[in-house]
C-alpha cells in the first residue's frame, strides 16, 4: 500500500490508531476554515498549493519560499498540538471534491474516531488516507488545546492569497497601465513597502517584537490604511455598479472600451491598498498573540482583530473579483480574435503579446481572489451546444468566442446563420436566457454582438410560411412591447436545418413560453 495521510480534525496523539503501519508521510490538522489543514510532513504527496507557516521560529524555511505568501499564527498552533505534529510546515486548502473524494468509501478503523479513505493522484489510486470528522471527539480536543491562535489560521491563509497579487499588480500597472498616475496606488504602495519591511524582520525572528510593531505603526498608521482603503473601496464600488447596471452584451462591451484602463487601475488600487492594510492586521495579530494566553482582553481582542480582517477581506474579493472578471473576459476576447480592437488598450504594443500577457497576469489575481488555489478556471471549454447545426470548425470558431460572453449557469441551445444575396452574414446564438445576434465578422474579429434580446423580452419565435427550402427555412422573432411589437425576420441557412428544422423552432418557442406557429410574413 502507498503512503498514509492522516485528514483529521485532531492530531494523531489524541486519538491515533495503533498501525503497525509505516508513520504516515502527512498529517493533517483541520483548522477553523473549512477546507483548510495544517500540513507537515512529504507535502509532496497532496499535489496541491502550500502556504508556508509565518513567525514560525522553529521550521526551517527553503530559500526559495515566498515571504510575501506567508502569515502568521502557524507556530503556535504547532507549538500547541506538538505532540502530534513536530514539522508543522505549511497550510493547504483542499477543494470540496477532493476532500470528498477521499472520503467516499471510508470504512471505520479498529480505535478511536479514525476512518480510512483513499487518497486519488491523477484519478488513480495513490495513497490510504486516515482522518476524522470536525464533529469528532479528537477535533475538538485539539481545538480546545489550540486557543486563540487557531483563529489565526483564518487570516493566514487569507494574506496568503491577497499577497501572491502583489507582483502581478505591480506588473499589470507597466503593462495594461503603462504608468500609474493615481497618487492613492503610490501612497497604497509605499505604505505597503513600509510594512513588509517589518513583515520580514518578524518572520526572520519568528515573532512580532515590541519594536517591530511599534516600527509599523510608525511607518503605516492605520488611519491613513483606512482612507486608502475606503477610497478605493468607493471607487471601485461605483464601476462594479455602472457596469451591473447594463444589461445587454453590446452595452457592457461599450463601457468596458471605454472604462477597461480606469477598472483595471482601481482595481489594482484596491488590492494594494487591501494587500498593505490585511499584513498590518496580520502584525497586530501577531503581537497580540503573545500575551492572548495570559490576558483574557488582549485574547477577546485579538478575536475581534481577526473577524474584522476576515470581514474586509470578504468585502474587497466581491468587489474586486467581478470587475477584474470582466476586464479578463475583454482581454481573452481580443487576444482571441483577428481584429485590431486591441490596440485601443496597448497602444504602445506591437503585437497581441501584450494582451496575452495582461491576461495572464489578471488570471492569476482572479485564481489568487476565489474561494481556494486553482479554483477559478481562466480557461474554460467552449460550450456544448444543445443543436449542433454548423459544420465543426465555424461552430467551434463562434463557440470559443461564446465562452467569454456567456454567463455562469448560460446554457447553449444553437447556433444559426442567417444570410443571403440581400443581407450580411449574420449568426444567431440562440442560449437559455437570450439570443445574440452578431455579425459573423465582427463577431469573430472583436467578439462585438450587435443585438440582444432576453427571453423575458420576446413574445413569439417561429417560423415564416411556406419559406422551407432545400438549404432551411426563414424565422421571424417578434420582441418588445405588447402594444408595439417589433419583428424581425432572418433567412436560416444551413442544410442541418432541413431535417432538425421544427425540433429547434418548437425548443426556442418553448423558453418564451409560446407556440410554434406560423406566421404570415409581412409585404416587403
Amino acid at each position: 500500500m502507498g503512503k498514509h495521510v492522516d485528514i483529521s480534525g485532531a492530531s494523531p496523539g489524541t486519538g491515533a490508531v495503533d498501525r503497525g503501519e509505516d508513520s504516515p508521510a502527512v498529517t493533517l490538522v483541520e483548522t477553523s476554515v473549512s477546507g483548510v489543514y495544517l500540513a507537515s510532513g512529504d507535502l509532496s504527496v497532496l499535489g496541491t498549493h502550500i502556504v508556508p507557516l509565518t513567525f514560525d521560529a522553529g521550521v526551517a524555511r527553503s530559500k526559495a519560499a515566498d515571504v510575501a505568501a506567508m502569515a502568521v499564527g502557524g507556530a503556535n498552533v504547532a507549538a500547541q498540538v506538538a505532540n502530534g505534529i513536530n514539522m508543522a510546515r505549511g497550510l493547504v486548502r483542499l477543494s470540496p471534491d477532493t476532500v470528498a473524494a477521499m472520503k467516499a468509501g471510508a470504512t471505520p478503523l479498529t480505535k478511536g474516531d479514525w476512518n480510512l479513505g483513499t487518497l486519488m493522484q491523477n484519478g488513480k489510486f495513490a495513497n490510504s488516507v486516515r482522518w476524522a470528522p470536525a464533529s469528532s471527539q479528537s477535533a475538538v480536543s485539539v481545538a480546545a488545546s489550540a486557543g486563540p491562535a487557531a483563529a489565526i489560521m483564518a487570516i493566514q491563509m487569507q494574506l496568503a492569497e491577497i499577497s501572491a497579487l502583489v507582483e502581478e499588480n505591480i506588473a499589470l500597472t507597466r503593462s495594461l497601465l503603462q504608468a500609474v498616475e493615481d497618487e492613492r496606488w503610490a501612497s497604497a504602495k509605499s505604505h505597503f513597502d513600509a510594512i513588509a519591511e517589518e513583515f520580514g524582520h518578524a518572520n526572520a525572528l519568528g515573532e512580532v517584537t515590541p519594536s517591530i510593531w511599534g516600527q509599523a505603526q510608525a511607518q503605516g498608521s492605520e488611519t491613513k490604511l483606512r482612507e486608502l482603503l475606503e477610497l478605493s473601496l468607493r471607487a471601485a464600488r461605483r464601476h462594479h455598479e455602472e457596469l451591473t447596471a447594463l444589461e445587454t452584451s453590446p452595452a457592457r462591451r461599450t463601457w468596458l472600451d471605454a472604462n477597461a484602463r480606469s477598472v483595471t487601475q482601481e482595481a489594482q488600487t484596491l488590492l494594494m491598498a487591501h494587500s498593505a492594510w490585511l499584513r498590518y492586521q496580520a502584525l497586530r495579530a501577531g503581537y497580540l498573540l503573545r500575551t492572548a494566553a495570559d490576558d483574557p482582553q488582549d485574547a477577546a481582542l485579538l478575536e475581534r482583530v481577526i473577524a474584522g480582517a476576515q470581514q474586509r477581506d470578504a468585502e474587497v474579493r466581491a468587489v474586486a473579483f467581478p470587475l477584474l472578471e470582466d476586464v479578463y473576459r475583454l482581454l481573452r476576447m481580443l487576444e482571441e480574435g483577428t481584429g485590431s480592437a486591441w490596440k485601443k488598450l496597448f497602444p504602445g504594443a506591437r503585437d497581441r503579446e501584450a494582451v496575452r500577457e495582461a491576461a495572464g497576469r489578471v488570471a492569476t489575481q482572479l485564481g489568487a481572489l476565489a474561494g481556494h488555489h486553482g479554483a477559478y478556471q481562466a480557461d474554460p471549454p467552449p460550450a456544448p451546444a444543445e443543436f449542433t447545426l454548423l459544420p465543426h470548425k465555424p461552430l467551434t470558431a463562434v463557440t470559443s468566442r461564446l465562452r467569454w460572453i456567456l454567463r455562469e449557469g448560460e446554457a447553449l441551445v444553437a447556433v444559426t446563420k442567417s444570410g443571403g444575396w440581400r443581407e450580411l452574414e449574420r449568426y444567431l446564438v440562440f442560449t437559455s436566457s437570450r439570443i445574440l445576434i452578431v455579425r459573423e465578422g465582427n463577431f469573430l474579429s472583436d467578439g462585438d454582438v450587435d443585438q440582444e434580446l432576453p427571453w423575458t423580452s420576446v413574445r413569439a419565435v417561429a417560423k415564416v410560411a411556406d419559406s422551407d427550402r432545400d438549404d432551411g427555412f426563414d424565422v421571424r422573432i417578434e420582441h418588445g412591447a405588447a402594444d408595439k411589437p417589433e419583428v424581425r425576420t432572418f433567412a436560416l441557412r444551413d442544410s442541418s436545418l432541413t431535417h432538425r428544422g421544427d425540433e429547434l423552432v418548437e425548443r426556442l418557442a418553448n423558453l418564451v413560453g409560446g407556440d410554434t406557429r406560423a406566421l404570415e410574413s409581412s409585404a416587403e
